[in-house]
C-alpha cells in the first residue's frame, strides 16, 4: 500500500434548516491506495452524525464503492459514470460522530493517471440529520500520517501562484519557482528555459542577426536599418549619391575620357575638333578658308598683301 500524494479540494456541507447556534465540523481526506485491491480509501472525521454524502471525483476511473462506515450503516452508495459518488441512508442509520479519521468508503478504480497528484475530490455536499446545522469543512490535519503529503491544502504548500502561468496552482500558499509560461506556440516552460526571444528551449538570436525576427545591422549600426555603404565607403540610405567608377575603373575617381578616348584627370590635354569637325584631327583652315591637313597648299599673300591674291 502507499499514500496518495494529492491535495484535497473543499467538500461543501449543506444540510437541512439549521436550528442550533454553534458550528459543527467534518473533515474529509484521501487515505491509502491499495494496488492489489485497486481501491482508494476515503476518510472522514465528523463531530456530528452524517446522513448523506455526495462528491465528484476526477483523474481516475471508478466503478463502484464498498466497505467503510457507509457499508457498516447499510447506506445506499453509487458511483456514476461521470465520477459522481453518492451515499445516503433511507432511515436513521447515520454515520456516528468520530474525532479520528475513519474510512467512509473504498472507491474501486479501473484506471489511474500516471501522476497520483491528478486524482482529486470536488463539489462535495454532506448533510447531517434533519434539523442539524451545516457542517464546516476542514482539511488534514497536516500532522496526520495519512495526509503528510497534503501540505498544499493544509497551508504552507509550495507551488505556482501566478495565475498567468500554465501550471497555476490555486491551492499553493508559497511560490516554489515552478511556474511555466506559454511561449505563444502552446509550449510551456520555465522563464529560465526561454531564450531571449521568449521561445521555450529556443536558440535565441541567430549569429549575424540583431533581433528575433531576422534583421541585421546596417552600416550605420542600426538593427534593421536601410543604410548601405557604397564603394567609396559612404554609408547612408540615399542611393542617388552612391559613387561610380571613372573611365579607369576607379570608384569615385575623377578621370574622364575625352573625345579621342584618352582617360585621365587632366582636362588641359583633352583633344579638340579640327576645322573639319574631327576630334583630334590635324586639318587647319588657311587664310583663304581652305581646311585640310596639307600645309603646302596654304594660300599666301600677293604683293598687295591680299591672301590668295594674284597680283
Amino acid at each position: 500500500m502507499k499514500h496518495i500524494k494529492t491535495p484535497l479540494l473543499a467538500i461543501f456541507l449543506l444540510t437541512s434548516i439549521a436550528t442550533l447556534s454553534f458550528a459543527q465540523f467534518a473533515n474529509l481526506s484521501f487515505g491509502v491506495i491499495d494496488e492489489g485491491a485497486q481501491t482508494i480509501e476515503i476518510l472522514m472525521t465528523n463531530d456530528t452524525p452524517v446522513a448523506g454524502v455526495q462528491f465528484n471525483t476526477a483523474g481516475a476511473t471508478f466503478s463502484f464503492a464498498s466497505g467503510g462506515s457507509s457499508a457498516e450503516n447499510a447506506w445506499m452508495v453509487s458511483v456514476g459514470g461521470s465520477g459522481t459518488v453518492i451515499g445516503f441512508t433511507f432511515g436513521m442509520a447515520y454515520i456516528p460522530a468520530t474525532d479520528v479519521p475513519v474510512p467512509l468508503m473504498y472507491l474501486h478504480y479501473t484506471a489511474l493517471p500516471g501522476l497520483l497528484e491528478d486524482v482529486i475530490l470536488s463539489a462535495g455536499v454532506v448533510s447531517g440529520p434533519p434539523g442539524q446545522p451545516a457542517l464546516t469543512v476542514t482539511y488534514g490535519p497536516c500532522d496526520d500520517p495519512i495526509s503528510t503529503y497534503l501540505t498544499e491544502t493544509c497551508g504552507g504548500g509550495p507551488g505556482c501562484m501566478d495565475t498567468a502561468a500554465c501550471n497555476y496552482d490555486p491551492a499553493a500558499t508559497s511560490d516554489d519557482g515552478s511556474c511555466t509560461y506559454d511561449d505563444g506556440t502552446g509550449t510551456c516552460c520555465l522563464l529560465s528555459e526561454q531564450d531571449e526571444c521568449g521561445v521555450c528551449y529556443g536558440p535565441g538570436i541567430l549569429p549575424g542577426e540583431c533581433d528575433c525576427v531576422g534583421n541585421v545591422l546596417d552600416c550605420a549600426g542600426d538593427c534593421g536599418g536601410t543604410a548601405v555603404e557604397d564603394n567609396c565607403g559612404t554609408c547612408d540610405s540615399d542611393p542617388t549619391n552612391d559613387c561610380v567608377q571613372d573611365c579607369n575603373g576607379d570608384w569615385g575617381g575623377t578621370a574622364v575620357e575625352d573625345m579621342c578616348g584618352t582617360c585621365d584627370s587632366d582636362p588641359t590635354n583633352d583633344c579638340v575638333q579640327d576645322c573639319n569637325g574631327d576630334w583630334g584631327g590635324t586639318a587647319v583652315e588657311d587664310m583663304c578658308g581652305t581646311c585640310d591637313s596639307d600645309p603646302t597648299n596654304d594660300c599666301v599673300q600677293d604683293c598687295n598683301g591680299d591672301w590668295g591674291g594674284t597680283a
